[in-house]
């Protein structure tokens, strides 16, 4: 049994969101790029759900790494700060994809990693531009599936739900991780 509580607002200590808004400074920026990079480059869908589904356990890791350095107990407020993370997360995830799609190749080859984390800095101040970004994407799609002559764009309704899954996997994993995290350090 854990001495975990779901109920009450005991044991929430500002240590804890002090040491997760870290957690979101430095590594939601390194796992969000490792993991854009990895699915733009990677083609293979199954693989691409695997991913997902690594880059939310290992965050869910971390929210409970810093639950546990913070002394918080309360399960639902680990758990609710673990879901704000990867909507966070997820944000930011767009802000470093768009300029990867919109970017003409050759620029982007000749820019460095600096410049394409300055353009992507610049798109999470800017949430105008990356809702109008992801509009555009979901009407016309970056990618397609088939084979030979019998490819199919995929776009609108079927892309929205595409993400929508990927976002329910990553963030879905992230509570597992977070849940299965602190269960190991109480048991």
């Amino acid at each position: 049994m854990n001495d975990y509580d779901y109920g009450s607002y005991r044991d929430i200590t500002a240590k804890f969101f002090l040491i997760l808004a870290l957690f979101m400074v430095v590594t939601i920026p390194v796992v969000s790029v490792v993991y854009i990079y990895m699915i733009y480059y990677i083609p293979f869908v199954y693989l691409n759900v695997f991913i997902a589904c690594g880059c939310g356990g290992l965050s869910g890791k971390i929210v409970g790494f810093s639950a546990k350095l913070g002394g918080t107990v309360n399960m639902t407020a680990i758990i609710a700060s673990t879901v704000v993370s990867m909507c966070v997360m997820y944000y930011f995830q767009w802000c470093i994809y768009i300029p990867l799609v919109f970017t003409d190749a050759y620029e982007f080859y000749y820019m460095t990693f600096g410049e394409r984390l300055s353009e992507s800095l610049y798109y999470f101040v800017r949430p105008d531009w990356v809702f109008e970004a992801a509009r555009f994407i979901n009407e016309f799609g970056v990618w397609s599936y088939g084979q030979g002559a019998s490819y199919t764009d995929v776009a609108g309704s079927l892309l929205l739900l595409v993400w929508v899954c990927e976002f329910a996997i990553i963030t879905g994993f992230a509570v597992y991780g977070v849940r299965t995290y602190m269960n190991k350090q109480n048991p």
